[in-house]
């Protein structure tokens, strides 16, 4: 009896991680095509299949893919020029990657409100938000995330006409 119980334990035990993994992986595959389908210019798409990602990952308590998909979300408001909506986005994604351990993550949400900080002219709040990231990316060791931040320091600099800032922050 006793090994018909570890019988049934390890073979079930592999069905329902099986099932688990699965699901986490439909998720994530719903969040990754919406943001190629942002990249290619297809933002109703986009949308649609972050939204979906979004739903999957409330359900399934992951909140590394719920903040992914409110980045990706916020970024594709921003484009449509909905600053608030972009910015609600933005901010639940630095709340849920603040409460977990996801530094990289933080870094690109402060990267993108830094943007929606610009378009609005908020321009000493954009500082604050590319500054942080910045120093979060240098801390992880970030190259890409550091010419980001440097750039969007930068292209502050350039709409405050500080010319001599903005160079350095570009080379």
């Amino acid at each position: 009896m006793q090994g018909l119980v570890l019988y049934r334990s390890h073979t079930v035990a592999p069905t329902l991680l099986g099932l688990i993994h699965g699901a986490i992986r439909c998720l994530r595959q719903f969040i990754q095509a919406g943001h190629a389908l942002s990249y290619w210019g297809d933002l109703a798409e986009a949308r649609q299949r972050l939204e979906q990602g979004l739903a999957l990952a409330r359900q399934h308590g992951d909140d590394v893919c719920r903040a992914a998909a409110l980045d990706y979300m916020g970024w594709i408001a921003r484009a449509e020029g909905a600053f608030d909506k972009a910015r609600a986005c933005l901010e639940r994604s630095l709340a849920l990657a603040r409460q977990g351990d996801g530094q990289a993550r933080v870094a690109h949400a402060l990267y993108a409100l830094g943007f929606v900080d610009m378009r609005q002219g908020a321009y000493a709040a954009a500082r604050a938000c590319f500054g942080d990231s910045l120093a979060l990316c240098q801390a992880l060791g970030d190259r890409r995330g550091i010419a980001s931040a440097l750039n969007g320091l930068g292209l502050v600099a350039l709409r405050l006409t500080e010319y001599e800032e903005a160079q350095a922050r570009f080379t």
